[in-house]
């Protein structure tokens, strides 16, 4: 159900077109584009770059791996998706 409503959250900012500063999701890491720099949760793209903080033992986007669950604070300008900090998500 998590899951489900942070796509929705998700689906709803990008479908408005408003800003989301300071917006933040969870979820696992569906892929990662190492040429791109880009990596998708929740069927959404983020994109890193020298702006992206790593927490929790990542030190980098090379950090970054397929299936990892994740916690991200993002905000959306130029029309795309900018991972502001991604940390590993802590399991319960």
């Amino acid at each position: 159900m998590k899951h489900f409503l942070n796509v929705l959250l998700v689906s709803f900012l990008f479908l408005t077109g408003k800003p989301a500063l300071g917006e933040n999701i969870e979820g696992r890491l569906e892929s990662v584009n190492r040429q791109e720099q880009s990596f998708v949760v929740g069927g959404v793209r983020f994109f890193a770059g020298p702006w992206t903080f790593y927490e929790g033992g990542l030190e980098g986007f090379a950090d970054l791996r397929e299936g990892q669950e994740v916690e991200l604070d993002f905000e959306y300008r130029d029309g795309r998706y900018h991972a502001g900090e991604i940390r590993p998500r802590a399991r319960p």
